[in-house]
């Protein structure tokens, strides 16, 4: 049984998991004891959110913190390689390791999740700070969503800071859900019909179900998109 180990973030651990799938599985080590910037990239309580959302998908066996146990790969040098050919997170993993992209991942859903979603709102919205880098602070594709009734169909998933900048901003009163357990907000994203948002987790889930979404990206860097071709996605 092979061992893979990654030191997070969450979205990172998401993109992993088609690499993961085509190696036929195995276990999965989280090390919480990388830092950045003073803090740790995982903090013990975001390993204890995902982990029983990573148990549920087919190619991973259990998942572990790690423990300096022998592992076949360390996921993390994905951040060491970057092919220029490919805009996105999930083809990074395999040209880490010198293997070429199973393709299936740019428009298959390698995702799975059990139990009912939290909200029957069918238009999902995260939209975090990190992101908004040389892109539109006011971006007019939210003001046409408001116009078209966002406040009765949509939630926003993220911290308060970001949900009540949001509602500020687009003057939409649009609830906020609150919730830290992945497979939960795994399983909204799933039921959704729109999720609309820029680089995180969320959008990371939205992209392993393949939902209809609209992408913000990132006018700077093009290299920290997470960029799909795919009919159903659309960037702004």
């Amino acid at each position: 049984m092979l061992r893979f180990k990654h030191s997070g973030k969450l979205g990172d651990i998401i993109w992993s998991i088609p690499f993961i799938q085509s190696l036929g599985g195995g276990v999965l080590f989280i090390d919480i004891n990388v830092m950045e910037n003073g803090a740790p990239l995982l903090s013990e309580d975001s390993y204890n959110s995902i982990r029983p959302f990573l148990e549920m998908q087919e190619s991973i066996q259990s998942v572990e913190i790690y423990r300096d146990e022998e592992i076949d790969f360390d996921l993390d040098i994905f951040r060491q390689f970057r092919n220029p050919l490919t805009f996105n997170l999930v083809d990074n993993y395999f040209w880490a390791f010198g293997r070429a992209p199973s393709g299936g991942a740019s428009y298959l859903p390698w995702l799975r999740v059990y139990g009912p979603s939290p909200t029957a709102r069918k238009i999902i919205v995260s939209r975090t700070g990190r992101y908004i880098i040389e892109t539109p602070q006011h971006n007019p594709f939210y003001d046409r969503l408001v116009e078209r009734g966002l406040a009765d169909q949509g939630i926003f998933i993220g911290f308060d800071e970001e949900h009540q900048i949001f509602k500020k901003q687009y003057n939409v009163e649009i609830p906020l859900l609150i919730n830290k357990n992945v497979s939960i907000l795994a399983a909204a994203i799933r039921d959704c019909d729109l999720w609309i948002g820029n680089e995180n987790l969320i959008g990371a889930l939205a992209e392993g179900f393949k939902k209809t979404a609209v992408r913000e990206i990132r006018k700077d860097r093009e290299e920290v998109n997470c960029v799909f071709q795919r009919a159903n996605l659309f960037y702004i």
